[in-house]
């Protein structure tokens, strides 16, 4: 099994998605959607849902890469809500917690390995998808392989979006999703194989399972959840809009964030409800002003462009100690497809420490007036890598 995943040169997070995809049911109100995902005859196609994405990258096909993102997301939820069944509602919110997950893990906790693991796994072109996921299953238990499900209508919806790919193209991909997630928990339970992964990674797989680490997987269950009262909402025919912002990292109102300038460590993000038009992201529309209301000088980066949902604020000069910072997301701000963010969101922060000298609560949440939206969550999890060395940097329009 090892050897065809090297020679597929097969790496994966996919034991990761299907744990965040698992903890984020317990993370729902109580309510229908809840109760529609914690059915064990749903598991299944939850499961699937979680890791269909990657099986595109498994046999080079670019219908993987499509998955992740809302442009194919929500044809597939339009589909349902006119023909889908419990079993076609439970893969969508699989597949949307994969594609939140990337995007949030990629953007905060894979750009600190990137600094903190430099000279390691980074310099010799190693996954750390691949290492930080056997380090995962080594600590929280392996993932498990459900019967080969996906709808049988995506191969019309891709083809509706210009992509054409037949059901055995995506049923062998599935299997060879599932063959990585099977081979991670072999590795998993190897002491020498984790010692290995832990040495090409050392600071992503010391801090993959630590709750005290901004933006680890213990996180990005409270934040995939999130989401998935966004994609509810959708499915109930709303526009995912009452909320805007679902998730802000710092959390709101949160203490210590770091000064420096350049570090990703004082970097601010800001998770979207829908994605964005990049180009509607703008100084104008999200501000930062420190405690005398003077506007601060900060860079500003949708991660992954057009269709995703992470904006990145990092500030040009850092930020000054003992200080107070309020984040404004003003009216503007659009959506890849089209509709307009309308109200006003704020979030604070803080540069001050805390009693106990530390970064506060990573996966804090906070019901916040409708002024001020932000959920103070912080953070994500894993991905699928480097499954195929496929991994996404863009998003693909393929309208």
């Amino acid at each position: 099994m090892l050897l065809l995943l090297a020679q597929l040169g097969f790496a994966n997070g996919l034991t990761s998605h299907q744990w965040i995809t698992l903890q984020a049911v317990d993370e729902l109100p109580e309510g229908e959607l809840k109760d529609l995902l914690s059915r064990d005859d749903m598991r299944p196609y939850l499961l699937n849902g979680a890791l269909f994405p990657d099986g595109g990258y498994a046999v080079g096909d670019d219908y993987g890469e499509m998955a992740h993102w809302e442009l194919f997301q929500m044809d597939f939820l339009d589909w349902i809500r006119v023909s889908g069944t419990d079993a076609d509602k439970a893969f969508l919110f699989g597949l949307t917690s994969h594609g939140m997950a990337d995007q949030t893990f990629d953007s905060m906790f894979m750009e600190r390995s990137k600094v903190y693991d430099a000279d390691y796994g980074w310099a010799s072109g190693a996954s750390m998808d691949e290492a930080t996921d056997v380090a995962l299953a080594s600590q929280l238990g392996a993932g498990e392989v459900p019967d080969v499900w996906f709808p049988e209508v995506f191969p019309q919806l891709y083809a509706e979006q210009g992509h054409e790919v037949d059901a055995e193209t995506l049923e062998q991909g599935t299997g060879l999703a599932g063959l990585a997630i099977r081979a991670v928990g072999v590795m998993a339970e190897n002491p020498d194989a984790v010692a290995g992964y832990d040495a090409k990674f050392p600071w992503a797989n010391a801090h993959i399972a630590d709750a005290g680490t901004r933006c680890s997987p213990l996180c990005e269950a409270k934040l995939v959840a999130a989401y998935w009262q966004v994609i509810g909402d959708r499915l109930d025919g709303g526009d995912g809009l009452g909320s805007p912002v679902i998730a802000t990292v710092p959390g709101d109102g949160e203490q210590a964030q770091p000064l420096e300038a350049g570090s990703p460590e004082s970097t601010v993000a800001v998770v979207f409800a829908r994605g964005l038009n990049s180009e509607s992201v703008t100084p104008n529309v999200i501000t930062v002003a420190d405690m005398a209301g003077a506007d601060v000088l900060v860079d500003l980066g949708v991660f992954y462009g057009s269709g995703s949902h992470v904006v990145l604020i990092a500030p040009q000069q850092g930020w000054e100690p003992e200080s107070d910072y309020v984040v404004t997301i003003h009216p503007g701000i659009m959506t890849y497809d089209g509709p307009t963010l309308t109200e006003e969101t704020t979030f604070g922060f803080s540069t001050r420490t805390t009693p106990e000298g530390d970064l506060g609560c990573a996966c804090g949440t906070a019901d916040l007036p409708a002024s001020r939206r932000g959920t103070g969550m912080a953070c994500a999890l894993s991905i699928a890598a480097t499954i195929a060395l496929g991994r996404r940097r863009v998003f693909i329009d393929t309208r």
